[in-house]
């Protein structure tokens, strides 16, 4: 008889129902969260503070003519009115991105990691989404209806996913 080497079997994973069931329970949790949160509040805080600012300051940096405004959650120039709204805020990516990597089973550390690189990355492609829309309505005002409602929302989702993708890929091969 001639010792074999045998195959280590890779770590139980946990089944994909539990996968799919914890995000859709995390991820309807917060989307119930984030549309208990005042229109007011997201626009006058948030929106006007974390978004329409550094997004005038970055175009009015890209193009000092413009001279671009914001107020109350609003991006001002002469030629152009964007106002952000919920919806518009990039949450419902963040949303699907951060309850997938809760959802899945690795360690809480690479969770934690995961979720922080991923954020900044998905709000920094919101960033560029939002300085995009100002300058597709700027220059091409008819592709505006397009570009915000069907090929932006479709790219930062695949951007989620990507993101999705390496980390998970990362965490399965920590585990193995």
């Amino acid at each position: 008889m001639t010792d074999r080497p045998t195959a280590i079997p890779p770590p139980t994973m946990a089944h994909p129902f539990g996968f799919m069931a914890r995000f859709m329970v995390l991820f309807g949790i917060m989307e119930y969260l984030y549309f208990q949160i005042p229109d007011s509040l997201l626009r006058d805080l948030f929106y006007q503070q974390g978004l329409a600012t550094p997004c005038a300051a970055a175009i009015n940096f890209l193009s000092a003519h413009e001279h671009v405004t914001a107020t109350r959650g609003i991006l001002q120039s002469r030629a152009v009115s964007l106002e952000i709204v919920r919806g518009c805020d990039g949450a419902g990516p963040l949303f699907l991105l951060t309850a997938a990597m809760l959802a899945f089973s690795v360690s809480w550390r690479h969770k934690i990691s995961g979720i922080i690189v991923g954020v900044m990355l998905l709000i920094l492609v919101n960033y560029i989404r939002i300085i995009g829309l100002y300058f597709v309505v700027r220059h091409h005002g008819i592709w505006f209806t397009l570009v915000h409602s069907y090929i932006v929302p479709t790219m930062i989702v695949v951007v989620g996913c990507v993101i999705f993708a390496c980390w998970s890929t990362i965490g399965v091969r920590r585990i193995l």
